[in-house]
């Protein structure tokens, strides 16, 4: 039997999206859109698996500045703070739809001269659903994180946000390492937390 052209469509755009957010150069914005073996029921506890198992990423060290500051998507009219120490990038993702806006932050690594991507933000229209942009895990978990309801899947978080003109849009981070990945660390947690509390 073969499958209509609408279902092949979302299969695509869901492989797509699985695939495509990869970080430049690094390779640690893994999307997981397999199942996964089940964590253990303490949401509080953080991996301490082998170093020599993580990421090369988290071998050479996340180093993110406790200074902070403030990134204005002007298309969203969306705000959010970052450590002072990531690098804003004209790197764009070919994403399954067309976002309003999307920007990737870049990090330096202890003991390297070269930066690896860290964080992905994507804005969309209100009316885009997140689960016609990714089948990865079916969990989520919903936080209030600072003004706002997020939803965490996996490597993501995601919440329509209203800005100060009273639009409403789709926002979307991703960063790796973060509690609902399958290697989580205590300190990306932290600093992703603290993004999505800024979010205005």
């Amino acid at each position: 039997m073969t499958k209509s052209p609408k279902k092949n469509e979302k299969i695509s755009m869901s492989i797509v999206l699985g695939i495509v957010l990869v970080l430049f150069g690094g390779g640690f914005f893994l999307v997981k859109t397999t199942p996964k073996a089940p964590k253990e029921e303490n949401e509080n506890s953080f991996d301490t698996a082998d170093p020599t198992e993580q990421s090369p990423y988290q071998i050479q060290g996340f180093i993110p500045s406790e200074e902070r500051l403030v990134y204005t998507d002007h298309e969203c009219g969306i705000s959010f703070r970052y450590p002072s120490n990531w690098e804003v990038t004209k790197n764009t993702l070919p994403l399954p739809k067309t976002p309003i806006s999307q920007v990737i932050f870049d990090a330096p690594a202890a003991q390297e001269s070269t930066v690896k991507s860290v964080l992905a933000f994507i804005c969309y229209e209100n009316d885009v659903a997140f689960n016609t942009l990714y089948s990865g895990s079916a969990k989520s978990k919903e936080l209030v994180y600072g003004k706002n309801k997020w939803q965490r899947v996996d490597t993501f978080a995601y919440s329509v946000v209203q800005n100060k003109e009273g639009e409403s849009h789709l926002v979307i981070f991703q960063m790796p390492h973060t509690q609902y990945d399958i290697i989580p660390n205590s300190l990306y947690e932290g600093v992703f937390k603290d993004i999505l509390s800024s979010v205005e």
